[in-house]
Formats: C-alpha cells, structure tokens, sequence
C-alpha cells in the first residue's frame, strides 16, 4: 500500500518534535520512497516484499530514491544541510547576532546556552541528518538486495552516492555532538537502541565511506537531471570531502593529497572572479557540489531568504558581528560583493547581513537569468585545505595556495616566515573566505581548539568550554537511553 503525503508531513512532524527516534525513520522512508516512485510501483505487490526491493525493481526507480535523498538533504521541512546548520553554527561562533525575540531557542544557540529538552531546533540537528542516512542505507541495501534489477554499473554508481551522503551526514553530527550513533543498516531493532560510538570509529567510517565513493564515482556530472548542474555528487566531490575530513584528523599528508587531486582535475574547476561572477552562482566553475533552490527555480536559497531583508521595510535578524566585519582587509573585494549594507525605512540603524547568496524568494538582484543554488563544496576550501595541510611539509608552497584565495579577493600575496605564520594566515583567511557558510567558522574553532579563549572574552557571561558540542536532545535519550550519558556541561 502507498502512504498518503499526509502521513508523510505527520512524521516529520513527530520526528521534529521529539516524538519518534530512529525507529520512526524506518516507516518514514519506506513512505516517501514509495511516494516519490508511486506511478513506477505495482500497487498490487504483496505486502511483505520490503521497501528496498520494490524501489529497486529498475534503474529508474533506483535513480529515483539516489534524486529522494538528495531532495531530502535540500528540501525537506528543516534543511539542515541547505542554510539551517550555517545560521545555528553562526550563532554559536561569532559571525551572527540573533537581534528578533521571536525564537528563544535561537538565543541558545547565540549564548551557547543550548538546553537539553525543548529546544525543537537542537533536534532537528540532531534528526534530520539521520533521515537522510536511513536513506541512504535504504539505498545501500537495497541495490544489495538479490531481487535488484538495477544494473551492475548503476548499482556501483548509486552506491558510491549513498555512502557519500552518509559519510556527510555522519561528519556534520560528530562534529557537533561528539560521540553519536554509527547507523550503517535500516534494521530498526539495531537503530532503535544504537549506543554511541566513539568520534575514532564515526570518522574510520566516514573515511571508509568516502574512499568508496572517490574510487567508484564517476568523474563528472552525468548523473545529474539536467545536463551542465552539479547537483549529483562526483568523484571530486567525494575527494573535497576526504580532503577536509583528513584536515581534521591531522592526516595533513593524505588531506593535501586528496585536495590536489580536485585542483588538478584536469581543469573542471577554477576560482572564479567575484566582482563579476559568484562562487554561488548556478554550476559556477568553482562549485565542486550544489543543490537546487529550496523550493523552486525561481525562488532564492533557503540562506538567500533567510538572511537578505525581503524589502525596505524588513527587519534583519541575522546581523554580522563587528568581531568578523572588523577581520576584513582594507582592499577586500568580498566585503563589498559578500556583505549588504541595510538600512530599514525610518532606522538610523545601518545593518551588516550576509550576502553571498542574493535572490531570495521575493527578490532578483541580478541581471541575465542566472539562478543562485546552494553550495556544499567549492574550490576555494580546498585551496585552503592543501595550504593548511603543506604547512607541516612545505611552507612556501602552502603560500602559494593561500595567495590564490587572496589575490582572488584582491590582496596582495603575503609570505608567511615559518609554519606557524602560514597557520595563522590560512585561519584568517577561512575566517574570511569561509564567513556565513555551512558552519566552517565554528568547526574550525572547536577543531583548532581556539574556541574557549575566543569565547571567554566574547560571551564571558554565557560560555563555558564545554559549549563547543551541543547537547543530545533529551526527547532521544528518552526513546534509547543507550545515548546517555549526556555530553559534558549538560
């Protein structure tokens, strides 16, 4: 039988509001799996054949569970990986003031002051990357199954897809709480009393799951719907990814490895100009991976609609702090192409907002029919990347990776004396580079452990050192009490 899109919203009311654990993510994909394929699905298929098998009965179908997931990450009714976790993390570092009373919870995360039970926010955080991992297991063990009729290259395709997604999602949920549940199978009597693992094991499996994925992807973008978008992830996307997972591992002399194999892929990606062009910029030639609009072609993304004042009149509540504003160079490109000055009618109060992404779901900024779509990874990172990870081998040559984010952003080239100036140097230029933007800020914090002595001065009041990892929501502990004890300071 085929689920109603109603009872589809139900769950994903539930699981938002700390209903349901894991356990409801098993009879939340098997609903919008055989939703989403309906019109491909024998309606008269028994009962019993479990969901996997009737998705994969072919590779239309299977194509269409790989395009679900994506969706799911993009558009689903909390997108954490499409603006939500930029704006918390922005909060929580020191890129944003939360200035509307509207949402206690965002206070939280502005304060560091996360609390355990209540905070619907903290949870989606929490749940929403599961869904999409039960997704992605779904699609693993589905083009497993015996009964998959998808062929042998596709299988290997989609796979390499699904263990990229999961690896993603695994990395977002250590870094921000820690230890947490290792979900390789869709077997709910597993999921529903899953104990956390240990941070070592989350990432060997990220790592095993990417490997997968960089050595059995293909090499270009012809898996995604239309031709020319880099919407499906690829074997340079994956490579981005272990470039910045070994990065934060320590593993400088695989992360530069793999960062060099995406700079040297044979010319598909290369900085862009950013007085005329944007990074942002539908299959910008830096974009490494991209979703589409949150809703539709012609509104802007989530963080597009989300930071940009919809009119004259709006009221901002995402506003940079002078802590970031005050971090930029004189001469600094990005500052006038990536931050809006924003004055409300009848305010003598001039705001600072993000504005990397410009449309918004009521505004076009620009001219000629270019689209904005949402940037997961872009060639600048991984410059970054390879010049933080060279500065343990070859300080020179890191230099010169630096100066090509640099001389982008129209700065001079700086010429760093030794390791540590060439680390200081690359921080501030992820500060910059990276500002208001999937989070990179507070992660490099935490990873670099800089935080406490940043915070200590910028939120005494607030911050304590234990801050850096949020809390596991209290509504999950509830339903698996294998994920206690809680994380430290809550």
């Amino acid at each position: 039988m085929l689920y109603s899109n109603t009872f589809r919203i139900s769950l994903i009311s539930k699981i938002r509001k700390g209903k349901m654990f894991l356990p409801a993510l098993a009879t939340l994909f098997a609903s919008q799996a055989m939703f989403s394929c309906k019109k491909a699905l024998d309606p008269e298929v028994p009962a019993s054949r479990t969901p996997a098998a009737l998705v994969f009965n072919s590779n239309n179908t299977a194509n269409s569970a790989v395009a679900g997931m994506y969706s799911t990450m993009s558009q689903s009714s909390t997108p954490v990986f499409n603006g939500v976790f930029t704006a918390f993390a922005g909060m929580s570092a020191d890129e944003f003031t939360y200035t509307s009373t509207a949402k206690d919870s965002y206070n939280q995360f502005m304060a560091n002051n996360l609390l355990t039970i209540n905070n619907s926010d903290n949870y989606a955080l929490w749940s929403n990357p599961y869904t999409i991992i039960y997704q992605a297991n779904a699609i693993i063990e589905g083009l497993a199954n015996a009964e998959s009729k998808v062929s042998d290259s596709l299988k290997v395709q989609y796979t390499a897809e699904a263990r990229f997604v999961r690896a993603f999602s695994h990395f977002y949920l250590t870094n921000m709480y820690g230890k947490v549940p290792l979900i390789t199978t869709t077997n709910i009597n597993v999921t529903a009393t899953q104990a956390r693992a240990s941070v070592d094991e989350v990432y060997a499996k990220i790592i095993e799951d990417l490997t997968y994925a960089e050595n059995n992807l293909a090499k270009d973008y012809k898996y995604s719907s239309t031709a020319g978008d880099r919407t499906r992830v690829n074997k340079w996307g994956a490579a981005a990814m272990l470039a910045r997972v070994y990065l934060y591992r320590g593993d400088w002399t695989q992360a530069a490895k793999h960062a060099s194999l995406v700079i040297d892929s044979a010319g598909l990606y290369s900085l862009v100009n950013i007085s005329t062009s944007s990074p942002f910029y539908k299959n910008s030639a830096e974009a490494i991976l991209q979703y589409y609009p949150l809703v539709t072609a012609t509104n802007g993304t989530y963080e597009g609609t989300q930071f940009r004042p919809a009119s004259a009149t709006t009221t901002t509540v995402y506003n940079l702090r002078d802590t970031l504003l005050n971090s930029f160079e004189t001469g600094d490109i990005r500052k006038t192409s990536w931050i809006m000055n924003y004055t409300p009618t009848g305010s003598a109060i001039t705001y600072k907002v993000p504005l990397k992404y410009k449309n918004n779901s009521s505004t076009t900024s620009y001219t000629g029919g270019v689209l904005e779509q949402y940037t997961l990874l872009r060639l600048a990172e991984v410059y970054l990347i390879r010049a933080e990870a060279l500065a343990y081998s070859n300080v020179a040559a890191g230099a010169i990776d630096l100066n090509k984010v640099r001389n982008r952003a129209g700065l001079g080239n700086v010429d760093p004396a030794d390791q540590a100036a060439l680390l200081k140097a690359v921080a501030h230029e992820r500060q910059i580079e990276l500002f208001a933007e999937f989070g990179h800020r507070w992660l490099d914090l935490k990873r670099t452990n800089t935080a406490n002595a940043l915070f200590s001065v910028l939120k005494p009041a607030t911050w304590k050192a234990t801050a850096v990892l949020y809390p596991v929501p209290e509504e999950a502990s509830k339903s698996n009490p294998n994920l206690l004890p809680q994380n430290e300071g809550y």
